[in-house]
């Protein structure tokens, strides 16, 4: 996202329950963000002594991205707010859907830091693509700990899973045994691996077929992308083109991933809070996509022909349709269980199998995503292209 990820930190500490360190609390926070890589990404944003009354004020000042409650749960499913007295105000889990029900989209995490608030988080996460509880009482040390770590790696880019986890990982560090307390639940249609408030470029980027077609319209139509959400389906309007889940709640994930992607690429961006606009680079990248044979194509495919003839055959065949990564080995074996369907090339059948993926490599039509010992790599949807149409 390209404006600043707005944190609404609520903070309620009713004078008659027991007493909670709040203030080192948020303190730990923002120093994990302000050391982090992304600081300037983030605008942390504090209310104090929170009564009812103060929530929807709070929202339609701040409009959140983030919204962290730090204080007190219950066992009934409520949270502790402050009354005019000082004393406690509870808040129903009901209430609280009603509240982020009204915010609209803005909101994409919600973050309960209090005691037994896993059934308040279970009932927002029907409205909210992330929210985290947690499942029994918690103490300050932990919850200090815990909230620290999840923003700073957040911070760092890492995705909402990948910060969660390190959140867990903190606290068996530090030695305190509550790393199962904190729970993290989504939204059906959303994914915690692949939701990240740092906007960082994709390399060769994967996009759905639908992404392309919605970037195109939009580019041929000469008019922006809004995405909208009406109840039990989403629809993509793209210069008056619509492209309407219907209440198929997986054709509904694929539409926001694919505006979801467009903009991480920066191929779309936001002029307000409803229109997307196709940027210089959407418009390069429709532009090559459809463009011809590039001469610096030619001369590869002239390198390689018998690599191209091999990657075009895995391409065209019903496994290998959506298949865009591949393993590199030195001869024919068994091959260890995958995570993922990948192709396989050996340098027995290709000489200077290497020297090639070294030129594809720097020609940025592959990207290299090993993890361990044997090779892999990914190719860009820009080979795909090429190779399923002159390979």
């Amino acid at each position: 996202m390209s404006e600043k990820v707005k944190i609404l930190f609520l903070a309620a500490n009713p004078s008659d329950l027991t007493q909670l360190q709040l203030d080192e609390e948020i303190r730990a926070i923002q120093g994990k963000i302000r050391s982090a890589d992304f600081s300037s990404n983030f605008d942390l944003v504090s209310r104090w002594g929170v009564r009812p009354s103060d929530l929807i004020q709070a929202f339609n000042e701040v409009r959140p991205h983030i919204v962290h409650f730090s204080g007190h749960g219950s066992r009934t499913a409520e949270l502790a707010l402050k009354s005019d007295d000082g004393t406690t105000k509870p808040v129903t889990a009901a209430a609280l859907v009603s509240l982020f029900r009204s915010a609209g989209s803005s909101v994409q995490l919600v973050v309960l830091n209090a005691c037994h608030s896993d059934a308040q988080a279970h009932a927002l996460s029907r409205e909210v693509e992330c929210t985290i509880g947690m499942n029994a009482e918690i103490g300050d040390n932990a919850a200090i700990a815990f909230a620290s770590r999840f923003y700073g790696s957040l911070a760092f880019g890492l995705s909402v899973g990948q910060a969660f986890e390190q959140g867990k990982t903190e606290l068996m560090l530090e030695g305190i045994p509550e790393e199962d307390t904190p729970v993290l639940l989504c939204r059906p249609d959303a994914t915690p691996h692949t939701i990240a408030f740092v906007n960082r470029v994709p390399v060769n980027p994967l996009l759905p077929p639908l992404a392309w077609e919605i970037l195109q319209h939009a580019i041929d139509g000469n008019g922006p992308v809004q995405l909208s959400e009406y109840d039990g389906g989403v629809v993509a309007m793209a210069a008056g083109t619509p492209f309407d889940s219907g209440f198929d709640t997986q054709q509904a994930a694929l539409i926001r991933d694919s505006i979801r992607l467009l903009l991480q690429c920066r191929w779309l961006e936001r002029s307000d809070r409803e229109l997307l606009h196709v940027t210089a680079e959407g418009f390069e990248a429709i532009r090559k996509r459809a463009g011809a044979q590039s001469p610096s194509f030619l001369k590869i495919k002239e390198q390689m022909p018998a690599l191209f003839a091999e990657m075009k055959k895995d391409l065209e065949s019903k496994e290998g349709k959506f298949v865009r990564e591949f393993f590199v080995m030195s001869r024919r074996h068994a091959l260890g269980g995958s995570d993922k369907p990948r192709f396989v090339y050996y340098e027995e059948d290709h000489s200077n199998l290497r020297g090639q993926i070294d030129i594809l490599e720097n020609q940025g039509y592959l990207t290299d995503v090993t993890p361990k010992n044997v090779p892999i790599y990914r190719m860009s949807e820009e080979l795909v292209r090429l190779v399923l149409k002159f390979g």
